[in-house]
């Protein structure tokens, strides 16, 4: 277990080992810290690459149960790592997690009003064109870090 799993399990209570999935994850079950629970309602799941994923079956949200034991969902996943590539150089990620959903709806943005502009006028201009290369080649690249 890494220090994170241990962290949030030993500030639970009642908590229960379940077995490791035939993918790796190891589980438990557990009192959810958000409502009067009798009987373990709160599903933990740690994944091979450290995440941990925390499911509450009377609908409490993952916020409200970080923040019932203290914790940040940040606490939940592991820390950014060197990743290998096929070229077995290594590298850091180049964006931050936190970062990855609003540059995909930021470029997600720029195509959509340049397909409505190249709808309307029929063409775009060449500062346009790099443009849309420019958010092409972002969000490629947002891809890769997901994939990796």
């Amino acid at each position: 277990m890494t220090d994170k799993i241990q962290i949030l399990l030993s500030r639970l209570k009642g908590v229960k080992r379940r077995r490791i999935d035939a993918d790796g994850n190891k589980k438990w079950l557990a009192l959810c810290p958000t409502h009067d629970d009798r009987t373990p309602s709160l599903s933990i799941k740690q994944l091979p690459d450290g995440k941990i994923l925390i499911h509450c079956f009377c609908g409490c949200s993952v916020n409200q149960i970080v923040s019932a034991v203290d914790l940040t969902i940040a606490d939940l996943m592991p820390e950014q790592t060197i990743i290998r590539r096929k070229n077995d150089r290594r590298r850091l990620p180049r964006f931050k997690r936190s970062d990855l959903f609003d540059k995909l709806v930021f470029e997600s943005t720029v195509l959509y009003i340049a397909m409505a502009a190249l709808l309307k006028k029929g063409e775009l201009s060449e500062t346009d064109l790099n443009r849309v290369n420019r958010a092409m080649n972002t969000i490629d690249e947002l891809a890769s870090e997901v994939k990796l």
